[in-house]
């Protein structure tokens, strides 16, 4: 659909004249820590923006999280229609022992939560607000 694309493109808003309803392309939101470990977390993927400079940002806000834990991600690279910021295993200063790192994680990624900012259109809801918008 043209107007999604153009959103997401453009990435500000979509305003309906006649009555001032906006919809936002950009939205900071709350994620599970876990959602770095799920192949259809952060809603599929589908909320990230493309672009290498924003994909470091994505990046360095889980490095940070997980070193707030005293991890290190190791990070699956390749390209996926699904999640693309997955990591495949965590490692520690600390330990190198890998079923150390995943019980220090697994007692967290419960709690945790990432704050990013990315596509409103990503989520089901989003989306069939802003058809509301669109509309006559």
């Amino acid at each position: 659909m043209f107007a999604l694309a153009a959103l997401t493109a453009g990435l500000g808003y979509i305003v309906r004249i006649r009555d001032g309803e906006v919809f936002p392309g950009l939205i900071e939101t709350e994620f599970p820590l876990g959602d770095i470990e799920n192949k259809h977390g952060f809603y599929d993927g589908d909320f990230f923006i493309e672009g290498e400079g924003y994909s470091r940002y994505v990046r360095a806000t889980i490095a940070k999280a997980l070193a707030d834990l005293e991890l290190t991600p190791n990070w699956i690279d390749f390209d996926s229609n699904h999640n693309p910021h997955r990591v495949s295993s965590l490692t520690s200063a600390n330990s190198q022992n890998e079923t150390l790192c995943r019980d220090r994680f697994d007692t967290q990624d419960k709690e945790l939560r990432l704050k990013l900012w990315g596509l409103n259109s990503a989520q089901k809801i989003s989306r069939s607000r802003l058809m509301t918008v669109l509309e006559d």
